[in-house]
């Protein structure tokens, strides 16, 4: 998997792909720098009325559901229904479906409709998603939806991650869960990465971040599951280099050095940890 994602990292270099990302403002900037410091373009055009253009030029396309209006969401629906008929790979973070009927119900619409190659949130939000009971904390997970070692060995959990699974298999998607210890669910099996570190819990808009990084990869040429490994693992790495750099009482360097060491492991790798369960 190393030797991949090195090749993924050089041909992302080369490519330089355009990555539209619809997001919101409190996300946006942070987002389109961490674009920038892996190689890849970013453009951050969200006007409804130009959604399906700007979809057109690009090579993939990531959308959040973090902060929406209306605006927002006839943008991401023209850009999805777009990049669906077009065959252009897209990925959706479903911030928030956990809490907002109105978010949860539009997701579930958009995942059906426009079949996104992979769909990104917290435990508490895919659970919600997939029809489960979820404990979401407002936009983050509720510790009794925790999925992770040693937790998928209880006999509930394990019944949530084949129910999340299901979802997959039958959306044909890529399922990413982002915690402690992030999961990537395909229709059969389980992925567990460890990269990352508690700070990027810390500062905000760091889900979009990853969101994009996960679409640069994509728009690269890579498959769902390799760009999700990638994009997790590289971004993870990233945050364990700031943290150690920054210190645990000083997130808004840590957020500065995070984007510094983003474009140190994009042209130096690095070691990714994952393993499938």
């Amino acid at each position: 998997m190393k030797e991949k994602i090195t090749a993924n990292l050089k041909v992302l270099e080369r490519k330089k792909p355009l990555i539209h990302m619809i997001t919101h403002q409190i996300a946006a900037n942070d987002t389109a720098n961490c674009l920038l410091a892996i190689g890849a373009r970013p453009i951050m055009a969200e006007h409804p009325l130009e959604a399906a253009e700007i979809v057109t030029v690009s090579a993939a396309l990531g959308v959040s559901l973090g902060n929406i209006n209306e605006s927002r969401l006839k943008a991401i629906k023209t850009a999805g229904e777009t990049a669906f008929r077009q065959n252009k790979p897209h990925v959706i973070d479903c911030v928030g479906v956990g809490v907002s009927r109105l978010r949860l119900d539009f997701a579930r619409e958009y995942i059906g409709e426009f079949r996104p190659a992979i769909v990104k949130g917290n435990a508490s939000e895919l659970l919600a998603l997939a029809g489960c009971n979820s404990h979401a904390a407002g936009v983050d997970a509720g510790a009794e939806d925790n999925l992770c070692p040693p937790a998928a060995e209880d006999k509930k959990k394990s019944w949530e991650i084949k129910e999340l699974q299901q979802f997959a298999q039958k959306n044909n998607t890529i399922i990413v869960v982002t915690g402690e210890t992030d999961l990537i669910i395909d229709g059969e099996n389980t992925g567990f990465v460890s990269n990352g570190n508690k700070m990027l819990g810390k500062i905000t808009g760091s889900g979009c971040m990853l969101t994009g990084i996960i679409a640069a990869f994509l728009g690269a040429g890579a498959g769902p599951l390799t760009a999700a490994i990638s994009g997790l693992t590289l971004y993870g790495a990233a945050g364990e280099r700031a943290a150690e750099q920054a210190g645990e009482r000083h997130p808004g360097t840590f957020r500065c050095l995070l984007i510094d060491a983003l474009a140190e492991l994009a042209a130096e790798g690095y070691d990714p940890k994952f393993y499938f369960q």
